[in-house]
């Protein structure tokens, strides 16, 4: 009688049209599955959600800095047509050559691209954190924050600490995304950082359902990108 019934309990399970994958069977419990208004069973999530995605190639910072010169030449070369138009004598195109060829236009196009190079180089923009657990036991949020140009800091963040948290769309297709963070940082200031990277957008609502019951309203609901 019991084999029967646990036969019967399967055969709905399987009908429910659940299937976990490997790495689900070892974090969920076979039986432990939910079900929803429309009658799909919805697996339970795990008390421990570890994250971990090799990063995305490093940028290259010389093919950036190109494109962007580019850009600024072409601009700069743009803006001086007005006054070449404005002449009435002469041969347009020599008289373009000479405007734009002359010595205090090539000093500010020379200090604007230098000045573009520094912003670049500089270690200001931040990566997506590509290492990250939750904790439902520990209550508390513990990732990797890496810098350009630094060694890598693993961040403790109790859940209490937790501001807000926002499954974001990034993909074009509106396919995939990543979680953005506010936490309370060093003396209690206001930070934030990207957790994740391509996340599809059925496993970021798994998550954050989780996550909606462990730190409440400060898990917001998807944000598709739209504002």
């Amino acid at each position: 009688m019991v084999e029967g019934a646990d036969r019967r309990a399967d055969e709905r399970y399987l009908l429910a049209g659940y299937v976990m994958s490997p790495e689900q069977e070892t974090q969920v419990h076979p039986g432990a599955a939910a079900t929803s208004a429309n009658g799909s069973a919805t697996p339970v999530h795990p008390p421990y959600w570890h994250y971990d995605k090799e990063p995305p190639p490093a940028e290259n910072l010389a093919l950036v800095f190109l494109f962007t010169s580019l850009f600024i030449f072409a601009v700069w070369a743009i803006a001086a047509l007005p006054g070449v138009l404005s002449e009435t004598t002469g041969d347009f195109m020599a008289n373009y050559l000479q405007s734009i060829t002359e010595t205090p236009y090539l000093a500010v196009l020379f200090v604007v691209i230098l000045l573009s190079g520094v912003i670049i180089g500089l270690p200001i923009v931040e990566g997506p954190v590509m290492t990250f657990s939750f904790d439902e036991s520990r209550q508390q949020l513990t990732f990797t924050q890496t810098h350009r140009h630094q060694a890598p800091v693993q961040v403790q963040v109790p859940f209490s600490d937790i501001l807000w948290v926002t499954p974001y769309v990034t993909s074009f297709y509106g396919r995939s995304g990543q979680y953005r963070l506010g936490f309370k940082g060093p003396a209690d200031e206001p930070s934030r950082c990207c957790l994740g990277l391509d996340i599809p957008v059925t496993e970021m609502e798994y998550h954050a359902t989780w996550l909606k019951g462990l730190i409440g309203d400060r898990m917001g609901s998807l944000d598709w990108g739209n504002d």
